[in-house]
C-alpha cells in the first residue's frame, strides 16, 4: 500500500495484523494492492481485511457523521492541540495532526461562507444603461447546518459612496448539506454614464445573519464553526466594465 498524498491531502492510517484503515479527511488518496488499487476521496473510509481464508478483501465506505465527530474528538489528536502536553517527541509530529483536526473541523462543524458577489447585465436600454443583477453566494464549506426558520438570513446590501448601507435584498434559510449553495439576488437600473453609478458607484455587500441567541439555543449543529468568513464586499465598478 503507498498512497499518493498531495498538500491538500489529510488521512488517518490505521494498521493491524488483520486490517488496514485508511481514513480519507481532506483531498484524496489512491490505496490498496497494485492489482486493485481504489481511489479514496473525503469523507470516505478505505478498509483493507484479511479474511479467514488469508485474503485481502477491500471495502469502500462513507464516514458517517458520528464518525466524524468520534475522530474529531479522539484523544490521540487532541493530546498534540494541547500546549501543556507538549514533548519534543510529539512536537516533531504536531503539523501532520493539526492538519488532522483542521480537516475534521471542517468536516464535522458547519461554516456558511460568503463565497461571491457576482454582477451580470440583464439587458440595455443604451450604450451605458440598463438592467443589472447583484448575486451573492453562500456556500456550506463545512459539516450539515440543521436549524430552525427564522434564525439565519443571507442579506444584500447597497452602500453609496459617503452614504447609509441599504438592505437591498435577503434570503431565509434553514438547513444546508455540506457544499450546498444558497443565493441572494437584486436587480436595479444602472446608468454607467451618471456621477452616481459610474464615476462613484456604490459598494455591495452580503452578510450571513444570525439570531443573537443562536450559539446558546442548545443546537451544536446550527454554530457557525467560522465568523471571519461571514461577510464579502465589491464595488460596483465592475458592473461599469459590463457596459465596455
Amino acid at each position: 500500500m503507498a498512497p499518493a498524498t498531495t498538500a491538500t491531502t489529510w488521512v488517518l492510517v490505521d494498521v493491524s495484523e488483520a486490517i488496514v484503515e485508511v481514513t480519507v479527511l481532506g483531498g484524496a488518496v489512491t490505496v490498496g494492492p497494485e492489482r486493485d488499487p481504489r481511489s479514496v476521496a473525503a469523507l470516505q473510509r478505505y478498509t483493507l481485511r484479511r479474511d479467514a481464508s488469508g485474503r485481502y478483501q477491500g471495502q469502500l465506505t462513507s464516514l458517517s457523521e458520528s464518525d466524524r465527530l468520534a475522530i474529531a474528538k479522539a484523544t490521540e489528536i487532541n493530546a498534540f492541540l494541547n500546549p501543556s502536553r507538549w514533548t519534543p517527541e510529539i512536537a516533531a509530529q504536531l503539523p501532520q495532526y493539526q492538519l488532522y483536526q483542521d480537516a475534521l473541523v471542517a468536516a464535522v462543524l458547519p461554516d456558511p461562507a460568503v463565497q461571491a458577489i457576482d454582477f451580470t447585465l440583464l439587458s440595455r436600454t443604451s450604450q451605458f444603461a440598463g438592467r443589472v443583477q447583484i448575486v451573492g453566494t453562500v456556500t456550506n464549506l463545512g459539516g450539515p447546518f440543521t436549524s430552525r426558520a427564522g434564525q439565519q438570513q443571507v442579506q444584500l446590501y447597497e452602500t453609496p459612496l459617503g452614504g447609509r448601507s441599504q438592505l437591498v435584498a435577503s434570503q431565509d434559510f434553514q438547513n444546508l448539506a455540506p457544499g450546498e449553495t444558497i443565493r441572494v439576488n437584486y436587480q436595479r437600473d444602472w446608468k454607467a454614464s451618471s456621477p452616481a453609478e459610474g464615476e462613484f458607484p456604490p459598494s455591495y455587500q452580503v452578510v450571513i445573519s444570525y439570531d443573537p441567541d443562536i450559539a446558546i439555543d442548545g443546537n451544536s449543529h446550527n454554530d457557525d464553526s467560522n465568523l471571519q468568513n461571514n461577510r464579502l464586499e465589491r464595488s460596483g465598478a465592475g458592473i461599469n466594465g459590463l457596459f465596455n
